[in-house]
């Protein structure tokens, strides 16, 4: 994707614009359309343009002629970013966002409780402590296949 203060210009699939790919934003494949009716109309006119790689058509493209006609598209950076392409990066996404839920609700549920406070005096308060610490070691090992930090 090409950019100027992060309102799009140009867009290609496939195949970066420079040699320094890293240094250009690439699509996500996340997009946003005003409505249907608008998106049909330039999906239309892209199809008739040609525009696909090898044979294969992207919603990407579908931006070409809305630039080609002055339309304003933005950009938004992503700060994170999981590929959906094959069942199994679906798999892979569905796996992590559920371990990482967790993990964060018992993360969140341990501090309303009190239980991360290193100020614990009584023993029924660090057990309590270290039991609820423990879930969130435990959860790292299953996902990482790593042993368990003491």
């Amino acid at each position: 994707m090409r950019e100027e203060n992060l309102v799009g210009y140009d867009i290609q699939e496939k195949q970066p614009f420079t040699a320094n790919h890293q240094s250009e934003l690439a699509s996500s494949g996340a997009y946003f359309f005003k409505s249907a009716e608008f998106f049909e109309n330039y999906a239309e006119q892209s199809i008739a343009a040609g525009l696909h790689v090898d044979g294969e058509y992207y919603v990407s493209m579908v931006y070409k002629p809305m630039f080609n006609e002055g339309c304003r598209i933005f950009v938004y950076e992503l700060n994170h970013f999981m590929q959906w392409e094959t069942p199994n990066d679906l798999e892979n996404y569905i796996y992590w966002s559920g371990a990482l839920r967790r993990l964060n609700k018992k993360r969140r549920q341990s501090k309303n409780l009190g239980f991360w406070s290193n100020r614990c005096n009584s023993r029924s308060a660090r057990t309590q402590s270290r039991g609820v610490r423990s879930g969130p070691t435990n959860l790292h090992s299953r996902i990482s296949g790593l042993p368990a930090p003491t």
